[in-house]
């Protein structure tokens, strides 16, 4: 039965990405554009460039266990962001394809967490890169700071914690002798 108002929220959505649905409601994306294939190798260097980093950072702060506690903050902050990006993706999900209104306050919800989260990350990462300033001083910041994107724009520091969370995810026994110390709280 066709439609008399147009297409639903998730309908116009995912034409809008050049996706279509199959009548079971399940999005369809025939082949792989250059772009989306792009975009997972952006991915994946991420990821390398994050696990890279750390591996390269931690060395150099084993000894110093104020730093590594304030580096486990900013990989648990990353983590914590990671748990609310897909919470957030869920309940918007979930609100854009089935009876929008019925979980807006859940999709609500889950981006303030999420916010909350970013803002999390945020602050482990500027508190890890003033102490390695104070301690270790300015000139020795680009040998260990964590992050090295173009500066604090707030996109790029959750794409670089994504990235972040999903390298330490990667490589929990090479982190562990790192951090086998630190009460994670967990």
């Amino acid at each position: 039965m066709p439609r008399e108002h147009g297409p639903t929220k998730a309908e116009w959505f995912h034409d809008q990405k050049d996706l279509h649905h199959d009548p079971g409601k399940v999005i369809v994306d025939d082949e792989p554009t250059p772009e989306s294939q792009r975009e997972l190798v952006e991915l994946a260097r991420a990821e390398r460039t994050a696990a890279d980093r750390l591996l390269e950072v931690l060395p150099e702060i084993k000894d110093d266990d104020q730093a590594l506690r304030l580096a486990w903050a900013v990989i648990d902050a990353a983590r914590e962001y990671t748990k609310a990006v897909a919470a957030f993706g869920i309940a918007a999900a979930k609100s854009g394809v089935e009876e929008p209104e019925r979980y807006r306050g859940e999709r609500q919800a889950s981006d303030e967490n999420r916010r909350r989260k970013h803002e999390v990350l945020i602050d482990a990462l500027r508190t890890y890169t003033r102490y390695v300033m104070k301690e270790y001083g300015k000139e020795e910041l680009p040998r260990l700071r964590f992050y090295t994107g173009n500066g604090p724009a707030r996109r790029e520091i959750g794409e670089w914690g994504l990235a972040l969370a999903k390298a330490a995810y990667a490589m929990p026994k090479r982190l562990h002798p790192f951090f086998k110390d630190i009460d994670s709280g967990t």
